[in-house]
């Protein structure tokens, strides 16, 4: 389990690329994502009606994750526009905007338009965390996403953007109570086998330039 845990803290040393944000804003690519982008505003700024709102309009951790080390939110958050899924229409990203080592390509949320209507389609946290992968040929990008629930739970999830979605395509598991820990999209294997996965799904990381809402 020790390699398991240094693989997870060494996600944020690996991220291969930046890319570019774009100066256009969300509302004028799209005003679907206006109302999202005013929600952040008002969330970062510390307008507990919408930090404590029920919805799940606005992200927690993109707030608390970063006045937890007394850092202004507004100004470590941010977003960019990028057509995820190659069909000719960008989604929202917001994550982390700032140069701090712990939170390094975060993504905390990603959405898209669905029939006029901005649609969040995946969605990370500090314990959930989600990365942006290097596109395929087709020009349609990924993603990868870990998470641990303690020493001997952990949950590794790689996918992609296609159709305005993200859709998963392998979950590789660890349960250190079970007889055989390692789970691959619920078969077993061997943990030289799950390690050499990992370090595949880690090798083409990226990192988003992302422009932070305190500008």
């Amino acid at each position: 389990m020790k390699k398991v845990i240094i693989c997870l803290a060494l996600v944020a040393f690996m991220l291969s690329g930046i890319l570019p944000s774009f100066a256009e804003t969300p509302e004028e690519a799209d005003p679907a994502y206006g109302a999202v982008m005013n929600i952040y505003r008002e969330g970062l700024s510390g307008n507990e009606a919408v930090i404590y709102s029920e919805s799940d309009d606005f992200n927690f951790s993109a707030w608390q994750g970063f006045l937890d080390w007394d850092k202004d939110p507004m100004a470590c958050v941010g977003y960019a526009l990028i057509d995820l899924d190659a069909d000719g229409t960008r989604e929202l990203l917001i994550g982390d905007a700032s140069e701090e080592q712990y939170m390094e390509g975060l993504i905390f949320d990603v959405w898209a338009v669905c029939d006029g209507e901005a649609v969040l389609i995946r969605r990370g946290w500090e314990r959930w965390r989600l990365y942006l992968t290097a596109p395929d040929e087709e020009g349609r990008y990924g993603f990868y996403q870990e998470g641990s629930d303690g020493a001997s739970s952990s949950i590794f999830d790689r996918g992609r953007f296609l159709n305005g979605k993200a859709e998963t395509r392998h979950t590789l598991e660890y349960d250190g109570e079970n007889a055989n820990p390692w789970q691959l999209d619920e078969a077993s294997v061997s943990e030289e086998e799950a390690l050499a996965l990992l370090g595949d799904w880690t090798s083409d990381l990226i990192r988003v330039e992302l422009i932070p809402f305190a500008d």
